[in-house]
């Protein structure tokens, strides 16, 4: 589907420009991609109030390469959505999680979730229980 939105949009805005330049087409709109779908419970729960009783407003994620464990992507969410998801190109893949106040100080240790591969179009799903707290 994002494939053919991606060549609707290139050619409508071939159509649209002028002179005999060739419309510039980015990877990004033909790369196939998949989707990292992350899930969290604060001590076994989904409740909202056990992000507050933690003292833990949001949930710090960093995609990581497992070879190496460089930071590839990092992003925060807010606890109480209790999910989140990251697109990403076809490859292997690591990610470190914790919980940080409003200072972003960590709230939680960090979890260490172990590789993935995550193909052209495909969707992993991890779950994170945040079970003990600093």
């Amino acid at each position: 589907m994002m494939r053919w939105c991606g060549l609707i949009g290139a050619i409508a805005l071939a159509a649209c420009s002028e002179g005999t330049e060739e419309p510039i087409v980015t990877s990004a709109a033909t790369e196939p991609l998949g989707t990292l779908t992350l899930r969290w419970t604060v001590a076994g729960s989904r409740d909202a109030r056990a992000c507050a009783t933690a003292s833990a407003p949001v949930i710090d994620v960093s995609i990581v390469s497992p070879d190496t464990g460089g930071e590839l992507e990092a992003f925060q969410e807010r606890c109480v959505t209790f999910a989140t998801m990251a697109v990403l190109a076809p490859g292997t893949y690591a990610a470190r999680v914790h919980l940080v106040d409003t200072s972003g100080d960590p709230r939680t240790p960090p979890v260490e979730l172990p590789a993935f591969t995550l193909a052209e179009g495909g969707v992993i799903v991890q779950e994170v229980d945040f079970a003990s707290f600093l």
